[in-house]
């Protein structure tokens, strides 16, 4: 936990209650200007939206919960 802590960035949430993300984060992310965002139990996971779309296996997601 902390060295996933120590990478840690405080930002602020801007008048239209959007948050930005540190331009070294979002190089390491391959993030520009379209992403998804992801909740995932406690946390917020933010991907490149081509990423996100080649991630989707609907035919995976179905053998999970009937098979």
């Amino acid at each position: 936990m902390r060295a996933i802590n120590k990478r840690t960035t405080s930002m602020d949430v801007d008048s239209a209650g959007r948050i930005g993300l540190s331009e070294s984060l979002r190089k390491q992310a391959n993030l520009d200007r379209e992403v998804t965002v992801v909740g995932n139990y406690d946390h917020l996971e933010v991907w490149d939206r081509a990423t996100a779309d080649e991630d989707d296996d609907d035919e995976a997601l179905l053998d999970l919960f009937f098979s």
